[in-house]
């Protein structure tokens, strides 16, 4: 897939998951959204509520009242993302939002500000949480993390030369 194909399905998928709290109009009706992860089929005209959190104990649990900070999609496998809270971790999802999953540790109860998947390489994705940003090249098995003087809240992954990685702050 050329690069700026695939840029630009994920511009499209950014534009229609929809991130936070706020008003959400349903055709021409106001109703107030809590927090959590909305998704449209047919370009915005209906959205509906996603973030089911499977437990084997069997009681419902939901990122409806989880404030999302960020997502990031897989480009290798667009049904795979990833979002970051503002206190709750991280959490990734298989089926394209019907189920999520937490990442666990180390993000376990942390705020998580940036999320970047690598385009090639399958299994790696950086996290940026607080002063460090987190690698892992296993699908999450293992993390090793470097050491920022400030808290990093973006990252981006270069598409024509991956093994460039940006990460941005704020003051």
């Amino acid at each position: 897939m050329h690069p700026r194909i695939r840029i630009t399905a994920l511009a499209a998928l950014s534009g229609l998951l929809f991130l936070g709290a706020g008003c959400i109009t349903f055709k021409g009706s106001a109703k107030k959204a809590d927090g959590g992860l909305y998704y449209t089929s047919d370009r915005g005209e209906k959205w509906a509520q996603r973030g089911a959190i499977p437990t084997t104990t069997g009681q419902k649990q939901t990122l409806g009242n989880v404030n999302i900070r960020t997502f990031a999609q897989d480009p290798q496998d667009l049904k795979a993302l990833y979002a970051g809270t503002d206190s709750e971790g991280a959490y990734y999802t298989w089926d394209g939002g019907s189920a999520w999953f937490p990442l666990g540790q180390p993000f376990a109860g942390a705020p998580v500000d940036a999320i970047a998947v690598h385009p090639k390489e399958k299994c790696a994705l950086f996290v940026a949480a607080g002063k460090k940003v987190f690698r892992s090249s296993d699908c999450t098995r293992s993390w090793q993390s470097s050491d920022f003087d400030v808290t990093v809240s973006a990252l981006a992954i270069d598409s024509t030369s991956p093994a460039v990685l940006y990460a941005g702050n704020t003051k």
